[in-house]
């Protein structure tokens, strides 16, 4: 239990968690947070995602989803933006595991970050 481990429940949160770097989609699937982005994920910890925000700057309407790698799977739906839109979206609590996490969408210049715990 939460409260047992660490005496109350905002100070698990302020230990375990995250906030990746914004992130713009260059072609293709672009590393979003992973053992190897700055900052890195932690391998050996599972990631749950809270929010993500995107934005777009492509030059027209896009589409934008999180993936898994090196599966290439699905773990948000495609999301609709408009050029020049910003979007914050509360996904609290998706479940990601301990395995990277991508960016892609259907033009480049479109931005993602994501935050949540890890634990």
């Amino acid at each position: 239990m939460v409260e047992q481990r660490y005496g109350n429940p905002e100070k698990y949160v302020q230990i375990n968690k995250f906030r990746s770097a914004p992130v713009d989609r260059s072609t293709g699937s672009t590393a979003l947070y992973t053992t190897e982005t700055d900052p890195a994920r932690t391998s050996g910890k599972d990631v749950t995602v809270w929010w993500l925000l995107l934005h777009n700057h492509s030059g027209a309407p896009a589409t934008v989803w999180l993936e898994l790698a090196p599966s290439g799977d699905h773990v948000t739906e495609k999301i609709s933006i408009a050029n020049e839109d910003t979007v914050m979206i509360d996904i609290r609590p998706l479940d990601i595991g301990d395995i990277d996490i991508y960016v892609n969408a259907s033009a480049d210049n479109v931005g993602a970050q994501i935050g949540g715990i890890e634990t």
